[in-house]
């Protein structure tokens, strides 16, 4: 059977049902450093319904990179629905990755809540401080708290800027109404595509991005012939997620093993020259060296303007472009890269 998104249209939220997705969900976590495998749910109330998106942590030799359960669940939305994402009710389960089960383990009836930096991130997205976060443990223990307990006198783009929050209010309120095979669509695709197909797909999506302005995504091509999207996804603190590790997190929530055989990536700012690239983040790459099984430096990288021109170099030279606040675009004119001024 072809891995689908872990993305669920419910009528009403059924308690067991989300703790069995949370079990069978964790297993295809990649935690070579802790084996410690989380998965988590999160749900976004509709008019009529409910969206469901879950996630795993995907591990990182540099700790500091590593993507979590919660942020992982928080990128299948946010690749999906962009600005309008918001959160109405989350679910976590963490537990040794020895545990696949209900079990006898005294470590089976332990709950584990959401991190500092998890909650930093919900925050950015839940509807209210009144959100309820469920801890969840293997054997089917759930303590529940509201976020505002969680992460007392929080700050978010609330707090950053008076045109953010009136940008998110804006974002919220409009349509979000996809059905389930465009969602997925947003996320993974089998069929082979085009490089214009791929251009057309990244300029669909949308980042949160309201720290930055740089709109950043990013398409994973994986050795199964699959393809998956992830989109970058900031918060006030500065500790969100990049573009790629969103698309490594989609990727291995999906598919559990993967292997990366080539990469897409488009940047954009409103306003900004239409022939700019923006270069791969080394932190996105550091992740990225987890799931490529070939030459490294030779995997292919293809860097799109907003124009559609494009230019493709090994991953060896992607790693080599610098980036930062006072160089953080090249101009591509003529099958060539200059920074830009």
């Amino acid at each position: 059977m072809t891995p689908l998104p872990e993305i669920r249209i419910l009528d009403k939220i059924d308690q067991e049902e989300i703790l069995q997705w949370l079990r069978d969900l964790r297993l295809k976590a990649y935690t070579p450093g802790s084996g410690y495998n989380v998965s988590a749910v999160f749900a976004m109330k509709r008019e009529r319904d409910f969206v469901l998106a879950g996630g795993v942590n995907v591990e990182c030799f540099d700790h500091r990179l590593s993507s979590h359960g919660e942020t992982a669940a928080i990128s299948l939305l946010a690749t999906i629905f962009g600005r309008k994402i918001v959160l109405d009710e989350g679910w976590t389960l963490g537990a040794p990755k020895e545990l696949t089960g209900p079990s006898a383990d005294p470590l089976g009836d332990k709950t584990g809540t959401t991190c500092g930096a998890c909650r930093q991130h919900i925050n950015e997205f839940a509807r209210n401080p009144q959100m309820i976060m469920s801890s969840v443990a293997m054997n089917g223990q759930r303590e529940v708290y509201p976020l505002e307990v969680l992460l007392p006198a929080s700050f978010s783009f609330n707090h950053f800027d008076p045109r953010v929050n009136s940008a998110k209010t804006a974002a919220r309120s409009s349509d979000a109404n996809l059905d389930l095979d465009e969602m997925r669509r947003r996320v993974v695709r089998y069929e082979a595509l085009e490089r214009k197909e791929i251009f057309d797909w990244l300029q669909s999506l949308e980042s949160i991005e309201y720290a930055s302005g740089l709109d950043h995504a990013v398409i994973l091509r994986l050795s199964s012939g699959a393809y998956v999207a992830g989109v970058k996804v900031e918060n006030a603190a500065y500790v969100g997620t990049s573009a790629m590790q969103s698309a490594l997190a989609n990727a291995v929530t999906t598919f559990g093993k993967i292997d990366v055989v080539e990469i897409f990536s488009r940047g954009r700012r409103r306003e900004a020259a239409t022939d700019l690239v923006y270069p791969l983040a080394l932190s996105g790459l550091q992740g990225l060296n987890e799931f490529v099984t070939s030459d490294h430096k030779k995997v292919p990288v293809t860097l799109f303007a907003a124009s559609g021109d494009s230019i493709t170099i090994g991953l060896g030279q992607a790693a080599s472009l610098p980036t930062g606040f006072a160089h953080p675009a090249y101009r591509l004119s003529e099958g060539r890269l200059s920074l830009a001024e």
